[in-house]
């Protein structure tokens, strides 16, 4: 329908009809339909030659419409494929980590499995530390501070290279009236001494024990700008359409997903219109992150730890002293952590005997500590 000859013949047909009209414009006048009542005379075939090449000129110009608005509608999802496909594009080309990232992760990767299966190996070993494992999570949090500053293509800062870091909090549930332990209440930030403690689950606490930088070392040592702190865990994570719990490890923990923030500098803009948080906390948020102690945090992402039976047991920290960790988009979030994978299984297992071992007590476990 489509073709030329097709097109043709629609065209001769319509003047076929334009011309038995114009010559015998009379007959037809006269003839039936156009004459509704009689008495008719005999059969007027310039009428029927008429209107029967009328109507197939009709059909023919309706089914050429349909095939040309079918061929644009084709066309018009070829477009859209393509676009689609350029976006794709577009963002993998955005989020495509530099080219060092994967040397570099192939090789953490391979280290990491070394050096879980020389303290933990399949058959157990009782002479294990708390002290190796702890050790062994500063590796990892070092491994990945160090693919995050990679993969975020090495910024650089005024001081020169960008600094990254990274930690684990571990869960501690609220006790019965649901204030947090009596060793861990001084600990805890942006949560009102006199507020209703039954409304926290408990808190995440961070050890320097489990924290480090992105600096290259053979042993990795604990992050020196970090000191203990708790941060609140509330019973539900939003209410009334506003959040209850804090960007970041608290948000990550509660809703079991990645979370975080571009620009510490504004969370506690972010605080008053998102969140129901008293001024008093949004005032010491907004210290902590200018003058405070998190004055070199500018960015943050956070990803949730799991036991085997799938139940939250802490959250993995990664912060960087400038914004936007990880990129502008999202994409590149998913994308970090998707190829982080082993190691971040290798975390999780490491971080959980950790969490056991302590739970029992080396007196019940078998296990020394130094």
């Amino acid at each position: 329908m489509s073709s030329a000859a097709y097109a043709t013949i629609t065209t001769v047909v319509a003047v076929f009809s334009g011309f038995l009209g114009s010559v015998y414009q009379d007959e037809i006048v006269s003839a039936f339909p156009l004459r509704w009542r009689g008495p008719w005379g005999a059969i007027s075939w310039p009428a029927v030659g008429f209107w029967s090449s009328l109507i197939l000129f009709g059909r023919m110009f309706f089914a050429r419409q349909r095939s040309d608005d079918a061929q644009r509608s084709a066309l018009a999802d070829t477009v859209q494929i393509a676009k689609d496909n350029t976006s794709r594009i577009e963002v993998l080309v955005r989020t495509m980590p530099p080219r060092a990232f994967r040397a570099q992760l192939a090789q953490m990767v391979i280290a990491s499995h070394d050096m879980l299966g020389k303290l933990v190996p399949r058959n157990g070993r009782s002479d294990l530390t708390k002290d190796d494992l702890s050790a062994l999570v500063r590796f990892l949090l070092n491994a990945m501070a160090r693919l995050a500053l990679i993969f975020d293509d090495q910024p650089l800062a005024a001081g020169g290279s960008a600094q990254y870091a990274g930690n684990i909090m571990l869960f501690v549930p609220s006790g019965p009236r649901g204030e947090p332990p009596a060793s861990i209440e001084p600990l805890l930030r942006f949560h009102p001494s006199d507020f209703d403690y039954s409304r926290l689950r408990g808190v995440l606490l961070l050890r320097p024990d489990l924290s480090t930088t992105s600096d290259v070392a053979d042993e990795p040592a604990p992050d020196p700008g970090v000191s203990s702190f708790a941060l609140p865990v509330p019973v539900e994570a939003k209410s009334d359409g506003r959040w209850n719990a804090l960007p970041g490890a608290p948000r990550a923990f509660l809703t079991e997903q990645f979370d975080g923030y571009k620009d510490a500098h504004s969370l506690g803009d972010w605080c008053e219109k998102s969140g129901n948080f008293l001024p008093s906390t949004v005032s010491q948020l907004r210290e902590y992150f200018s003058d405070g102690d998190g004055s070199q945090i500018r960015s943050f992402v956070s990803r949730p730890l799991f036991n085997l039976d799938g139940t939250a047991f802490g959250v993995l920290n990664l912060h960087s002293n400038q914004t936007h960790i990880l990129g502008e988009e999202d994409e590149r979030l998913d994308d970090f952590f998707a190829m982080l994978t082993p190691l971040y299984l290798d975390l999780q297992s490491t971080a959980e005997l950790l969490v056991q071992i302590e739970a029992r007590g080396p007196e019940q476990s078998g296990l020394a500590s130094k």
